[in-house]
């Protein structure tokens, strides 16, 4: 049984039996936040883009915000703000919480957080945190990785050989395998084995038999990520507006400056857009590996108050780094059970760090 399946059948029998109610009263007393990360909303198996950063159903999400108003003390941004005190003479933050509450976050800019999620949000009467990739409302384009799903879904040829990474084939004869070739090149591109992006994304194209020009890519682009009026529309709506820096890199291939330039050109040009001051920051992918020291300490200098990783568990009431605050990702296959016990779980853990 796959694990997904395990895990939903224990929050089911614990459900039934009554042990998951009592179990949250003992876990939501206790001070501490959890920052639910969601991508995209929508069916992933009609869907011509990468399925991977689908986290919810519209009827899933639904019942997942029903849930978040019924059973958590639901946060916006500027109310976990306004809880964060600090620096002191150490110059260290303290948070402040009297019991367990949940951020909602949505990461990247995806078209449907604002055709789809928007109207779920605003009917259950819960705010939520939108992080946005400024370059993909600037400069339309399909990201690598949902170009490299694009591609790999239209072409008909059954064996792709790719020159990188040593010599790289791809098998296509059924759609099995075509969800494997997908993730064949995603995992070529987060182990950096990619030299050259521009000229891997050419020669995907051209060894698939599936070419799209500069224009036909921005098309695709502006339809599928927002637009400025989309996100001056969230703010109307009580929303809350984030960075996810200019153009989604791993921070941790980058420079010092060049990540200080990534942190703070995406903040200037959200406040030129937007008009409101932006405070925080949800680094892209946000795994140890893919941000380090450089990366908070450039957050900070950019000016921001408070980091966003994607290192999983709540954060505790009491001393804490604002710059690497964990987040746990909400899952295409979560139901509202899961989500429940999955979110309980994580506010009984004593962990802290």
């Amino acid at each position: 049984m796959p694990l997904s399946n395990k895990r939903e059948r224990i929050a089911n029998i614990l459900s039934a039996a009554g042990l998951l109610r009592l179990l949250e009263r003992l876990a939501h007393s206790r001070p501490a936040l959890w920052v639910a990360t969601y991508h995209r909303i929508g069916n992933p198996a009609t869907d011509a883009f990468y399925e991977g950063v689908f986290s919810a159903s519209p009827e899933n999400l639904r019942a997942q915000a029903e849930l978040f108003a019924q059973y958590l003390q639901v946060l916006s941004l500027e109310d976990v703000l306004a809880r964060l005190d600090g620096p002191d003479r150490h110059g260290e933050f303290r948070l402040r919480l009297d019991r367990a509450a949940v951020l909602i976050t949505f990461d990247d800019g995806y078209r449907d957080n604002y055709d789809v999620a928007l109207p779920i949000l605003r009917a259950a009467g819960v705010p939520a945190t939108f992080f946005l990739t400024t370059g993909f409302l600037d400069r339309p384009a399909l990201p690598w990785w949902d170009h490299a799903a694009y591609i790999v879904k239209l072409t008909d040829r059954k064996r792709v050989e790719l020159d990188v990474s040593g010599g790289v084939v791809i098998e296509i004869n059924d759609e099995h395998r075509r969800h494997a070739a997908i993730m064949t090149i995603i995992q070529l591109y987060l182990d950096r084995k990619i030299d050259d992006e521009a000229v891997f994304r050419k020669h995907l194209e051209r060894q698939a038999g599936v070419e799209i020009s500069t224009n036909e890519e921005a098309a695709l682009g502006r339809a599928l990520f927002l637009g400025w009026d989309e996100a001056r529309r969230f703010k109307a709506e009580g929303m809350s507006i984030g960075s996810h820096s200019v153009t989604h890199p791993q921070f941790s291939m980058l420079s010092a400056a060049a990540q200080l330039d990534e942190l703070a050109g995406s903040r200037a040009r959200l406040e030129e857009e937007l008009a409101c001051k932006v405070e925080a920051v949800a680094y892209p992918f946000g795994r140890p590996e893919t941000c380090n020291a450089l990366t908070l300490d450039a957050a900070r200098r950019a000016g921001y108050r408070v980091g966003f990783s994607a290192s999983r568990g709540v954060n505790r009431a009491g001393w804490i780094d604002p710059f690497n605050l964990r987040r746990i990702n909400v899952g295409y296959a979560d139901s509202p059970t899961l989500l429940r016990a999955g979110a309980t779980l994580n506010f009984l853990l004593r962990r802290r760090k």
